[in-house]
């Protein structure tokens, strides 16, 4: 019998390609509601903070969010091919997702935290160096949690469960940013637009700093019992150069599934950035909502999102990982432009009434629930071509294609913060403005901008995913050629029975 189907996680896992216990999954699952925290917080928050409430030109701060994408990105990269090759008592993956904990809930909280007064120069300066910062320790943590949910099953099927536990704690991390706004901004004398008052702002990075630290730490300490039974490094692997880590990278890209995966995946993340940036300016200039809709809008797309997950994980399974990711966009894409063009084609219900509220909600809340699925099987997709490259090459190195989907993932959310920011200086958005004194142009301008470049950039993603060609009887095949090859000569890059 194949030594894939003998391996168990003895402690507190199954045998890989089989089902693994729900515990594993929750405490993985768990630490991705830290990176959830991040991703709201630097997609949807910290481009108004800076802008908005604190006055740095929106292009700048846009800059500012790409350069500091920029020069991280090779990290991303180095730290994938180091967790590959690791050998330490605490495998290949926890070593790094221990160390990140601490030095990220700080640089998280430094980023809400500036010197009072800072010029434009300063302010810009100080963004740059804790995005950078806060950046570099967060993929020392991601990068190989996600390569340690690639690690825990074989399964074509169980995979997708996996990346949708962590896709679950993902949205609820990202939510709790927003819960906390409901509470923490409220109208003062000095502040009649909540949103515009920098304390909460503050609040939001000492909390959030903290909490971040300790996801982390406890998604590493309640999966660490799997350690012994996970994928161990090639005896023979090479020591860490950039001559290895340039080969590693042009292997991985030699491979078309995982081309043509990158470059769909690059283009629907802008999309969603771009979004994401724009949502709190939406809701408070485009529609006009009060600060408890405002803040409450985006919990109700995440709760959404929550339920289009376990959509998506059971779809994935009738129609296949493809369809979905394509179906999904599509959907997602069409709701998201027709919303703001009914309200500036005048058919929408009446500004400030109840069933105006009750539209936009639902209308945001269907389109969370379509999106649903790329973040769902992205990541069982990713694991699928990392089958296919082992089969190919010879090795298994998780960590090299999620550090570059994450590279991918973070010049797409630097591209979007700064396209976010150039749209937003095209239509003058004046800082502090009154959402009762901005003109109707700059809103109209506001909402077409947003809803035709994200649906623009989302169906062309969906129309190159057509070409992706790895199938799940393609990779059923694969699975068994690898399992084959165990049973005839152990794999030194495999789980030993």
């Amino acid at each position: 019998m194949s030594k894939r189907k003998n391996a168990t996680l003895d402690s507190g896992g199954a045998a890989r390609g089989r089902p693994i216990t729900f515990g594993i999954k929750f405490w993985f699952g768990v630490g991705q509601a830290a990176e959830g925290i991040k991703n709201a917080a630097l997609s949807s928050l910290l481009l108004f903070y800076y802008s908005q409430v604190l006055g740095l030109e929106p292009s700048l701060a846009g800059l500012a969010l790409l350069v500091g994408v920029v020069t991280d990105g090779i990290s991303d990269a180095i730290v994938g091919s180091l967790s590959d090759s690791l050998k330490h008592k605490w495998g290949r993956r926890h070593p790094f997702m221990y160390a990140a904990a601490l030095p990220f809930g700080i640089s998280f909280a430094a980023l809400f935290l500036p010197p009072p007064d800072l010029t434009q120069t300063g302010l810009f300066l100080w963004l740059l160096a804790w995005v950078i910062i806060a950046r570099n320790f967060m993929t020392l943590y991601v990068i190989p949690h996600y390569a340690l949910g690639a690690e825990l099953s074989d399964d074509h099927e169980e995979r997708t469960r996996i990346v949708a536990y962590r896709a679950f704690f993902g949205y609820l991390g990202g939510g709790a940013i927003f819960v906390a706004g409901r509470f923490l901004f409220y109208e003062t004398p000095a502040y009649a637009v909540p949103q515009l008052n920098p304390l909460p702002y503050m609040q939001i990075g000492l909390i959030f700093g903290g909490l971040v630290a300790l996801l982390i730490f406890l998604s590493a300490l309640g999966t660490h019992s799997v350690i012994p039974n996970l994928p161990k490094p090639s005896a023979d692997i090479k020591r860490f150069s950039a001559d290895r880590l340039w080969r590693e990278v042009v292997g991985v890209c030699s491979n078309r599934a995982f081309r043509i995966f990158v470059a769909s995946f690059f283009l629907w993340a802008i999309a969603l950035y771009v979004s994401r940036t724009l949502e709190i300016y939406m809701g408070t200039y485009f529609w006009r909502l009060d600060k408890n809709s405002v803040f409450l809008l985006p919990v109700a797309s995440i709760a959404a999102m929550l339920a289009g997950t376990f959509f998506w994980t059971a779809a994935s399974k009738r129609i296949g990982k493809k369809n979905s990711f394509i179906y999904s966009i599509s959907i997602y894409c069409a709701i998201f432009v027709l919303l703001p063009t009914l309200k500036v084609l005048g058919f929408f219900p009446a500004e400030g009434s109840t069933i105006y509220v009750i539209t936009i909600f639902t209308g945001y809340s269907l389109a969370a629930f379509a999106g649903a699925s790329p973040p769902v099987v992205a990541g069982s997709m990713l694991a699928d071509i990392a089958d296919q490259y082992e089969l190919e090459a010879g090795v298994r190195q998780e960590g090299i294609f999620f550090g570059a989907i994450n590279l991918a993932t973070k010049f797409s959310a630097g591209i979007g913060a700064q396209l976010a920011g150039i749209l937003l200086t095209l239509i003058a958005l004046a800082r502090n403005a009154d959402p009762a004194t901005v003109s109707q142009d700059t809103i109209v301008g506001l909402g077409m901008i947003s809803g035709v470049t994200v649906a623009s950039l989302g169906l062309l993603a969906a129309f190159l995913y057509r070409a992706y060609p790895l199938t799940k009887a393609e990779h059923l095949a694969i699975q068994r050629a690898l399992a084959a090859r165990d049973d005839t000569a152990a794999s030194p890059t495999r789980l030993q029975a």
